[in-house]
């Protein structure tokens, strides 16, 4: 049987940059058409089942468009059966998640998996892991810990394994793509030693990548300027060899454009130097110092590009002397005082941020001597 995994579509992801065009978000129409995309070719190859890993929605409270977005996307894959796990974004520590109506509706084939268990899919057993809130391991020193008991109270039997975590462990350093909310709070890391040569699918990491058995399909398209050089994709497991199948997604395009001032008397941009950009969505970065910084023009670029027919994504300026600065601070940084900063900005309980401190602690080292 083949299984087609993805993850991270974000549904509802809004930016005051977002280009709208007809009253449609750039990035709402790219979604569409690469979930499109999915579910045309799990009917060309008789994919048997879908996982999404984790945040359909970008948020744990959606409008109703958003939502009814969601089923007609799901609703897709009319032949398919489709599991949708939990993930942070649409998850709360005071409430249930936005997802929990999807077990309500009458879509036989549509499975909403919020808590961790063992499911059965054809002869596949998969143990699939959500995003749980905290109070579910209450009492254990991390959750990789207690999932790792989940995993032998359901016999470990599973070949594979998939979720919405950060895989730390059996050779993997800190995965790219994943700083900014690496410890934001509320990431689940997982040692994923636990699982030995089983392969193992996550979500929650953006950028597409692979370390051995371990695959991170990424996003369905590019969010923002920070995902513009990944290579979109979706994956296709099959269970008869165990194969791992990589189908690229041809999202919208995005590209940077870093013009220097500090040096320039004048602020030019040619309509002709911009052809090459014609399709993408572009950002104007403006690298000015004290001296340059009277030349810059949001109203001049809007117009160039508009002449030009480009889709400009953003302008903005970057203080030569402010990056300076910000990239010398950036070099002292490390998880370790990064992630104590952030406890005693939280917990203003002593005895707490101490014990809390202890925890995070241990699995920053316990990373550290896996990886």
């Amino acid at each position: 049987m083949k299984i087609a995994i993805t993850a991270d579509w974000h549904i509802g992801h809004i930016r005051k940059s977002d280009v709208v065009l007809d009253g449609i978000s750039k990035t709402e129409s790219d979604l569409k058409d690469q979930i499109t995309v999915i579910a045309g070719s799990c009917m060309e190859q008789n994919v048997g089942a879908l996982l999404i890993l984790g945040d359909v929605f970008h948020r744990n409270f959606v409008l109703g468009h958003s939502f009814r977005s969601v089923m007609r996307y799901l609703r897709l894959f009319k032949k398919t059966e489709v599991y949708v796990l939990v993930g942070n974004h649409e998850s709360s520590e005071s409430s249930s998640s936005v997802l929990l109506p999807i077990g309500d509706f009458r879509d036989k084939n549509i499975h909403l998996v919020d808590k961790i268990r063992l499911v059965k899919i054809g002869d596949e057993e998969i143990f699939m892991v959500p995003h749980i809130r905290r109070k579910e391991y209450d009492g254990w020193t991390g959750f990789s810990p207690y999932l790792n008991k989940q995993w032998e109270d359901s016999g470990a039997t599973a070949d594979l394994i998939v979720g919405h975590f950060h895989p730390v462990g059996a050779g993997i350093d800190p995965v790219p793509g994943s700083e900014e909310e690496m410890f934001a709070g509320s990431t689940r890391f997982v040692n994923i030693s636990m699982f030995g040569r089983r392969h193992v699918f996550c979500g929650h990491i953006h950028k597409p990548q692979e370390f051995k058995k371990v695959h991170i399909p990424g996003s369905i398209v590019r969010f923002d300027m920070g995902e513009r050089e990944d290579e979109k994709r979706f994956l296709i497991y099959n269970s008869e060899d165990k194969s791992v199948e990589s189908i690229p997604l041809h999202c919208q395009e995005m590209v940077r454009i870093t013009l220097d001032l500090t040096s320039a008397d004048v602020l030019e941009i040619s309509p002709d130097d911009l052809k090459e950009h014609k399709g993408k969505l572009v950002d104007v970065e403006l690298v000015v110092n004290d001296a340059s910084r009277s030349l810059v023009s949001t109203r001049y670029i809007r117009e160039v590009f508009q002449k030009a027919g480009i889709q400009l994504w953003g302008v903005h300026t970057k203080d030569i002397q402010e990056k300076q600065e910000i990239d010398k601070r950036r070099s002292k940084m490390n998880p370790v005082s990064v992630f104590k900063r952030i406890t005693t900005q939280v917990i203003k309980d002593k005895e707490k941020r101490k014990r809390v401190g202890k925890r995070g602690l241990k699995v920053l080292e316990e990373a550290k001597d896996d990886s």
